[in-house]
């Protein structure tokens, strides 16, 4: 071998060393952050808790922003219908970072339904909950390919060394451990807020942006296809009248593959009330997330034939739980 060729056979070899010294680094340093980031077991972007699930224990996978956590209760879907949920959504998420979510959830479970709530088509490029919504996905090339896509350069850094988002955190090993999820994902509201009717809400519309989300869109799509999921992209019922709404059905309509159903269109049959059953406009409380969720609970019904093997004392444990909110309401 002559010269020059073994001084490139020996770059290359380094070269190979060094790349994999920095994979071998960031795994640890993903790893070992574990113990720095508080738990999160509310308010979305619950991947901790969402890791104890069964594996392949599914019907059915919830995603979203908050509007899914507030709106669906899976236990109530569980006790009307026998569909096994979760609901693995997370504050203001842009459907750029659902799209890794739906990704990541597909390596442990194979649910029949993907259900995906399409508020997030109007949402900006980047929100305000970047840090928890990326931070707390587990260690993975989707965690990784949210990083560069769906998070804002600044905020880069800190995603892929959690040690600098958290160093102010106290190191605490229980951080490690998760129970199981009684609520599987979704977020107990119990305020009420009398809404009075409907409210005007502005779209702040960007149109490069709003492609990128139907592209998004399609691809979870595709995903599902390629998984042998079904999907549904729904739009939950609120009290805002969407101006770009007839765009929004267009769009999402026309994705292939997709089912698209606007809830709005079903606000009559949910025998919701304005007075109890809002946290706000745009999310229900539990009152109004139990009338939603014993709803679709049917038509998931109807999707799904074949119900997966659920670990029944969780699931009665987790209907208890709900069962025990409502019925102290009834009882005041």
């Amino acid at each position: 071998m002559t010269e020059p060729h073994k001084k490139t056979t020996s770059r290359l070899k380094e070269g190979a060393a060094f790349c994999c010294f920095l994979a071998a680094l960031l795994g640890f340093v993903w790893l070992a952050s574990a113990v720095l980031i508080p738990h999160r077991t509310e308010f979305g972007a619950n991947w901790g808790a969402f890791q104890k699930e069964k594996r392949d224990s599914l019907d059915a996978v919830f995603f979203g922003s908050s509007i899914v956590y507030c709106d669906i209760i899976p236990a109530v879907i569980y006790e009307r219908s026998g569909i096994s949920s979760y609901v693995l959504a997370g504050p203001e998420q842009t459907l750029t970072t659902t799209e890794y979510y739906v990704k990541e959830m597909f390596r442990t479970q194979s649910p029949k339904l993907v259900l995906v709530e399409v508020t997030g088509v109007f949402y900006p490029k980047y929100t305000a909950y970047t840090k928890a919504n990326i931070g707390y996905m587990p260690p993975s090339l989707n965690r990784l390919g949210a990083t560069f896509r769906a998070a804002e350069p600044e905020e880069r850094l800190g995603l892929l060394f959690p040690p600098y988002n958290y160093h102010d955190e106290e190191l605490r090993f229980e951080n490690l451990r998760y129970p199981a999820d009684d609520l599987a994902g979704y977020t107990l509201v119990t305020e009420t807020t009398d809404i009075g009717g409907m409210l005007q809400r502005p779209v702040e519309y960007d149109e490069g942006v709003f492609r990128a989300n139907i592209g998004s869109l399609r691809e979870i799509a595709r995903v599902c296809r390629e998984e042998g999921s079904r999907v549904l992209f729904f739009l939950a019922p609120n009290y805002y009248p969407w101006e770009r709404l007839p765009l929004l059905e267009h769009e999402v309509g026309a994705i292939e593959d997709a089912e698209f159903i606007n809830f709005n269109n079903h606000l009559g049959d949910l025998s919701v009330e304005v007075e109890t059953d809002f946290f706000d406009p745009q999310h229900f409380n539990v009152w109004g997330a139990e009338k939603f969720s014993a709803y679709i609970a049917p038509m998931l019904g109807e999707r799904i034939s074949e119900r997966k093997e659920t670990d029944k004392t969780l699931w009665q444990r987790r209907v208890a739980v709900i069962e025990n909110v409502l019925s102290a309401r009834q009882g005041s």
